[in-house]
């Protein structure tokens, strides 16, 4: 129990951190006293990172509180008319930006580098210990939110290093985070850097007869720049040169905030 404590801790802050930096304004994080309800109807989110299947994080929130929040980080872009997609892309953002700094915090416990892995939609977790939270922004309270960790990935942690009492963490839950701080708050999260040179649909006939010295054609000329992804979000465009031997990109343009926003997957 007290390493679930401890990462409820350190979620309470990156959530507060990184809602705060996108949508500019102050968020305040506070639990939730536990046996609060639920409101329905509730989506989960479940992420696996690099360690064993088993070892997961599951976030539930309703359909309301999830737009909500993906609406008041894009007005803070300047999208005030998003579509649906821009507001569920922007929520997801949110989330994959909170749980890759969670991901730092589990390695610390577990005295190992731990990343993020596959993250999606699912269905409400059957196990687990669950801490609710109430987000506070723009003059409203969303939640309850619940943010529930697996059993093996608490067990895992206990095993490894005995955390401090849960009454000398629990004063440190609520969080309030100024926006003109944020971002020196978020300057030691690791997140995953992509370049992508294009993409290409094939029917899985065409997929099946690849063999080596096969030639896969994308969707993207040799003179159109490649894209450069951090967390699945394209944040700058650039040429592909050679620096050393290694291969390297020069940015030629860094993305608009507005422009990342549509292009999170």
């Amino acid at each position: 129990m007290a390493a679930a404590e401890k990462l409820f801790t350190q979620w309470t802050r990156l959530y507060a951190e990184v809602l705060t930096a996108m949508a500019g304004q102050t968020a305040v994080v506070t639990p939730v006293t536990p046996g609060a309800a639920v409101v329905e109807p509730i989506s989960w989110w479940g992420q696996a990172f690099s360690l064993e299947p088993d070892e997961l994080i599951w976030i539930g929130s309703s359909a309301d509180d999830s737009s909500a929040i993906g609406k008041i980080s894009l007005a803070g872009a300047g999208l005030n008319d998003p579509t649906p997609e821009d507001i569920e892309g922007t929520f997801r953002e949110l989330l994959g930006q909170a749980l890759s700094g969670l991901s730092q915090e589990i390695g610390k416990l577990l005295k190992r580098e731990v990343s993020c892995a596959k993250g999606g939609p699912t269905n409400s977790p059957v196990e687990g210990l669950s801490f609710l939270f109430q987000v506070g922004i723009a003059g409203k309270t969303l939640g309850p939110i619940t943010i529930q960790f697996s059993e093996k990935l608490i067990s895992s942690i206990d095993s490894i290093r005995t955390t401090p009492p849960v009454a000398a963490i629990a004063p440190q839950l609520g969080r309030t985070v100024d926006a003109r701080n944020s971002i020196e708050l978020l300057l030691d999260v690791e997140l995953p850097v992509r370049v992508s040179f294009g993409k290409a649909i094939m029917p899985l006939k065409d997929v099946l007869k690849l063999t080596t010295g096969s030639i896969v054609e994308l969707n993207r000329s040799v003179n159109e720049p490649v894209d450069i992804l951090v967390n699945n979000c394209v944040i700058a465009r650039g040429e592909v040169v050679v620096v050393d031997g290694n291969y390297g990109v020069r940015l030629n343009q860094i993305v608009s905030r507005q422009d990342r926003i549509k292009t999170v997957s």
